[in-house]
């Protein structure tokens, strides 16, 4: 998992293409779907160009700011080498290279605690962040790490077109390329 958030970006764009327009909660917000999800499509680019199977995240099609139609994928900035060095992992039958947490995996691998869920960007800004766990009654809203009043961490739910929501990026790494090192935060593995 990413130590820091790296971005802050919409889970999935309003498939009408305008906020808050269109005849059912998809249409007007995004879908919290995270197989075809605009967010999972970006994460696991390597192109200059997205190829977005469904509305691209567009500035009228995600509210507030941060549409990413045009920028490069994630992916793009590893090189080959890099890119070979990650496992693909399954998700509802789909292959990824690199994944949101689900809020199971946020449990488990960062705990309970508020200390322990606080993900910071780069700034040292504390931020909310995406799962790719979608919300059971409602198609467009996603589950997230949220703060609700302060900083008690909260598992909540968003809008999937909501653009302010924090990307926490994971991913697992090939276990037979590191020489040294326990895994751990203070003792990472290491390519020696």
């Amino acid at each position: 998992m990413s130590e820091y958030i790296v971005c802050q970006k919409a889970f999935d764009a309003a498939e009408s293409g305008e906020a808050w327009q269109g005849d059912d909660d998809v249409k007007r917000n995004g879908s919290n779907a995270w197989s075809n999800s605009n967010i999972r499509e970006w994460l696991n680019s390597s192109s200059k160009t997205v190829k977005f199977t469904t509305k691209a995240p567009t500035k009228s099609a995600v509210l507030y700011y941060n549409a990413y139609v045009d920028e490069p994928g994630f992916l793009s900035n590893f090189t080959r080498t890099e890119r070979n060095m990650i496992n693909a992992v399954s998700h509802e039958g789909i292959k990824d290279k690199v994944f949101l947490m689900s809020v199971d995996e946020i449990n488990t691998y960062l705990g309970t605690t508020d200390d322990a869920r606080i993900r910071k960007l780069k700034d040292g800004t504390a931020c909310n962040y995406w799962t790719r766990t979608p919300f059971p009654t409602d198609p467009n809203m996603v589950r997230d790490v949220d703060f609700g009043g302060g900083f008690i961490l909260n598992i909540y739910s968003s809008f999937a077109f909501l653009g302010d929501g924090g990307v926490l990026p994971a991913l697992n790494i090939k276990s037979d390329i590191f020489n040294s090192g326990k895994g751990t935060f203070n003792d990472p593995k290491k390519l020696d």
